[in-house]
């Protein structure tokens, strides 16, 4: 068994390969004027992760009190148990979803010339980080005071608090940003050479593996999880039916389907830090329910989630301002109270997350 354990990343690597080897580029050329369609089950993934973010950025009460609820009293190993699982997917989703995406994009000819790729993403991503992180600095007075401290100082601080204090759950949107600047090189060389993006995956998966091997997450690679799961939803574009592409093949390789939960459940069970295969496992397993089986949810769960979705980033940028009222959650005393509580905050934030993305439109 031991042996088994210890031979299963290298399995994993042989197998992703035999999965992802034949990946061709979607059949429509690049010089199609067609206008993209929402994918509705992209949306629907990020409704249910943006759920998932709210959840893990919840003062310490909600997750306890499930825990109790489900695993009958082990609160504190219980919340740490569910948070550590909801990282693990949650913002991977995102970062996933955004390689389908802009690849997708980039097929319909959207992206003629760098400036009208980047230029849009500066309007309806970096303008609302910037404004989002105003409001984290002017609702924390005490920590910031420009008229004692100068400019300078108060500026190193801010820079400090976006490191180690309340603006680092912020730190996705630097990260998304790298995403899109990486995203034209990769996808020039997916052009070229479409095979060539699976040894690509496959390096960046050998980086992760020797890095997480220290049971420490230094920049590196967090940087490197973030270009493989790029990467990773790139190829997945390719073997997506989407309503511009007249592709008659199933949504997911069925190898791949197979293949991910086999070592899935290894990384689940035998190693915390598995990271990748987790993931890879929660997208996969969603999105082929989702394409194949979402009628069976009901209507208007979906239109909830597809809301959620279409207005994440907003959402995920105003959610903060609403938790910083609820640091200390010593009012949460039951897991009603502290449903409640979960389900106002989601409900301001999406509000909010609609205003901003009706006003990011009107500016667009």
């Amino acid at each position: 068994m031991s042996v088994l354990i210890a031979a299963a990343p290298l399995l994993f690597l042989l197998l992703l390969i035999y999965a992802l080897w034949g990946v061709k580029a979607p059949d429509m050329p690049p010089t199609q004027k067609a206008p993209l369609k929402r994918i509705p089950e992209l949306d629907y993934i990020r409704g249910i992760a943006i759920l998932a973010v709210i959840l893990i950025h919840f003062p310490s009460g909600l997750t306890p009190w499930l825990g109790q609820c489900v695993f009958s009293g082990c609160s504190l190993e219980c919340d740490a148990y569910l948070t550590e699982r909801l990282e693990q997917w949650a913002v991977p989703f995102f970062f996933i979803c955004s390689g389908i995406a802009l690849m997708l994009q980039q097929r319909t000819g959207k992206y003629s010339s760098f400036g009208r790729y980047f230029m849009p993403k500066i309007k309806r991503v970096f303008l609302p980080y910037v404004f989002f992180c105003a409001l984290v600095f002017a609702s924390t007075p005490n920590k910031f005071n420009l008229a004692s401290d100068g400019l300078i100082k108060t500026f190193k601080a801010f820079l400090l608090d976006t490191a180690q204090g309340n603006l680092l759950v912020y730190y996705f949107i630097p990260l998304l940003f790298t995403a899109y600047i990486a995203f034209p090189f990769f996808a020039k060389a997916f052009d070229r050479t479409p095979k060539l993006m699976v040894p690509l995956l496959l390096t960046l998966f050998l980086l992760s593996r020797l890095d997480l091997s220290s049971q420490m997450f230094p920049p590196s690679v967090i940087l490197t999880l973030t270009m493989f799961f790029l990467v990773f939803g790139m190829l997945i574009s390719s073997r997506l039916a989407t309503p511009n592409t007249k592709r008659s093949t199933t949504t997911i390789n069925t190898l791949t389907i197979l293949f991910f939960p086999l070592f899935g459940v290894y990384g689940i069970c035998f190693d915390r830090w598995y990271l990748i295969t987790y993931s890879a496992l929660v997208f996969l397993a969603t999105l082929h329910f989702l394409q194949k089986h979402g009628k069976l949810i009901p209507a208007p769960i979906l239109k909830s989630l597809s809301f959620l979705g279409e207005n994440s980033l907003g959402i995920y940028l105003s959610h903060v301002i609403f938790l910083n009222y609820l640091r200390d959650a010593h009012y949460i005393t039951s897991l009603t109270s502290a449903t409640i509580i979960y389900a106002v905050i989601l409900a301001l934030s999406a509000a909010t997350g609609y205003l901003v993305n009706k006003i990011v439109k009107e500016i667009m």
